[in-house]
């Protein structure tokens, strides 16, 4: 890629708007393509008409670039590039030197580089300096500002500790749709009548210098519109006027929502939303029954809407790359798309992260320094399962090593012949959202970190295996850990697997207990019983997790267990759409979880996908 890293000569980092323009002249019939790179984001405008935004996310050690084939051109074109600049540790972005590059190649041959001659300036359109965060897992939010402040351009400044080498884009670039309208529901409250992921475009009239505040989210509250606030998270942005009709457009941060309201004296011409979606082609599935046909069809979206730069657990409140819940992101996938390729950049990028633990980030990619150490091990698991679904073995040799190195990290924490959790500041021992899982408790030993380390260790020898690597010394560790785990853990009187210390019995101990193989073959109905008829004291599962339960039973018996799986499956998908849900819930008590904060789209609720096509679809 030609061109050179640049930045605005005034140096600012953070929350920052930078515009970066050039003048070229386009040949009739000639084919333009622009490679563009940036830290944090892009977008780019045509003779002032959007075309393309969304950098994919990288790191400073594995920079990506795309390359943008341009409409047809001719004559003199303006080019202008809108470079955001997060700087803040959220969930999203790896902390790096602001910067923009940028190489325009006509007919394959560059015609156009940045240097340290293209004109650049601090944004007046984009307000750079607020540092107002939606949520901290998502970043900053935006305000726009019509008024030119007259700002005059300069001569930009050459960066030279962003990266020579830049990789191209491993996945396509992101859609852009046709614009859908919002219906007025009530006074300055727009409903667009389902979950979708995009950006709010607003023509309105605002008063020269006056703000008006947008809030955004997926449901409304008793007053009728969407909750701005809830705990310390901001559902908002801001709109400043000129006094004149005005297009309100922001390019580069997406947002997910079904409803939008306006605070402050506005005119409203129209609201609309540009959607986005990652383009690829899903299976043709005909379901028997309308019911599993709706469902499926809800779940597909579900998952779409997380779809991405990369996989989202959510797009309303994080946009962010977890472990667990891209790997349950990536399976459901298998069942709905053909390509695969989205799921191998996925992997690629997780495999690129480097937390000093040796285990993984809590996102990728990101520079807070907190992890969830099962998340690690779901990622080798995920691992295990691209390998199996598409027989691609280069990732698996490319990252034999990181996965490696998860184990051994783990391997520091043995206390007795068992994996015990680490602990101290930045280690999150999370399992899922329930009472003694979701890391609250600080246990020393939990059976769910030794059955998790267990499948991660099984998917290890299966990589290990194919890749014809000598893995004796692991199956020995397989072997010797999942005795000890029946031996500590394992309550004979009540024929279940506690949690930690003889207490909490719970429903995803049991189902990993048996998906790690665990449980003597004389106890397996047992265990089994558990999950399908829980005892009151058993500590439900939730949807996060119940892929887990069902392979625990399908595995035993897939005749026998096929009824319970679908029935369960359809009570609470059926229950989610009956209180309409246009995407599917992060937990089945939707909005009222997390104080108003639970998500009503999150991808780990795509699950029926994958069971759907297993058990109804006749091959």
């Amino acid at each position: 890629m030609e061109g050179k890293w640049i930045w605005l000569s005034c140096g600012k980092q953070e929350d920052i708007y930078g515009e970066f323009v050039a003048d070229f002249h386009a040949e009739a019939g000639a084919e333009y393509l622009l490679e563009i790179s940036a830290d944090s984001d892009y977008a780019i405008y045509l003779n002032d008409v959007m075309i393309q935004s969304c950098q994919y996310p990288d790191f400073p050690w594995h920079k990506v670039f795309d390359a943008i084939p341009l409409p047809s051109l001719s004559g003199d074109v303006k080019l202008r590039l809108i470079a955001y600049h997060g700087d803040d540790i959220s969930f999203t972005h790896y902390r790096n030197k602001a910067g923009i590059r940028f190489s325009l190649l006509e007919n394959d041959k560059p015609v156009l580089s940045s240097s340290a001659n293209t004109l650049s300036r601090v944004s007046p359109y984009f307000v750079s300096g607020r540092e107002k965060l939606i949520t901290w897992q998502l970043g900053y939010s935006f305000e726009l500002d019509p008024r030119d402040s007259g700002e005059e351009f300069s001569h930009s400044v050459l960066e030279p500790e962003l990266p020579e080498t830049v990789y191209p884009r491993p996945i396509k670039t992101l859609q852009l749709l046709p614009k859908e309208p919002a219906t007025e529901l009530s006074r300055n409250v727009f409903d667009f009548e389902k979950e979708t992921v995009g950006y709010p475009v607003i023509e309105a009239t605002i008063q020269d210098g006056d703000t008006v505040t947008v809030s955004f989210g997926e449901w409304l509250s008793e007053e009728g519109k969407p909750m701005r606030r809830i705990g310390e998270r901001d559902f908002s942005f801001v709109l400043r006027g000129n006094g004149k009709k005005t297009i309100y457009f922001h390019p580069i941060r997406k947002l997910g929502l079904r409803y939008l309201s306006f605070d402050g004296e506005i005119q409203i011409h129209s609201v609309s939303i540009l959607p986005v979606l990652y383009p690829i082609e899903a299976k043709e599935i005909k379901l028997d029954t309308l019911l599993h046909q709706r469902i499926y069809d809800v779940s597909l979206r579900t998952l779409r809407l997380n779809m991405m730069e990369h996989y989202y657990d959510c797009p309303w409140r994080e946009q962010s790359l977890y472990g667990l819940d891209s790997r349950n992101a990536m399976r459901y996938g298998y069942a709905a798309f053909e390509d695969t390729t989205y799921q191998r950049a996925c992997l690629e990028l997780l495999s690129e992260d480097r937390h000093p633990s040796g285990l993984l980030s809590i996102t990728v990619p990101t520079s807070h320094p907190d992890t969830i150490p099962s998340f690690a091990l779901a990622y080798i698991i995920a691992m295990q399962e691209y390998l199996d679904a598409t027989g691609d073995d280069s990732l698996a040799r490319a990252y034999f090593g990181k996965m490696e190195g998860i184990l051994r990290s783990l391997r520091k924490n043995v206390k007795d012949g068992l994996i015990g959790n680490p602990q101290g500041k930045g280690y999150w021992n999370f399992y899922e959202w329930m009472p003694h899982l979701n890391g609250e408790d600080h246990f020393d030993l939990d059976a769910c970190m030794n059955l998790f380390y267990v499948l991660a260790l099984r998917s290890l020898i299966r990589i290990g295996e194919t890749l014809g690597r000598n893995v004796k010394d692991l199956s020995q560790e397989e072997a010797d850990l999942s005795d000890k785990i029946h031996e500590i853990f394992f309550d004979a009187n009540r024929h279940a697997y506690t949690l930690s210390g003889g207490q909490y019995y719970s429903v995803l101990v049991n189902a990993l207990a048996l998906l790690a193989h665990v449980v003597p073959e004389e106890e397996r109905e047992h265990v089994a019983n558990h999950l399908v008829s829980p005892p009151n004291d058993f500590i439900p599962c939730t949807l996060s997790m119940k892929s887990f339960v069902y392979d625990a039973l399908l595995e035993i018996s897939q005749e026998r267990y096929a009824s319970f799986v679908l029935k369960d499956i359809d009570e609470n998908y059926s229950f989610m759409l009956e209180n309409g849900a246009t995407s599917f819930w992060e937990t089945i008590k939707g909005k009222e979880d997390f104080s108003g904060a639970g998500s009503l789209c999150h991808a780990w609720a795509s699950l029926p996908l994958h069971y759907y096509s297993l058990l109804l679809l006749k091959n």
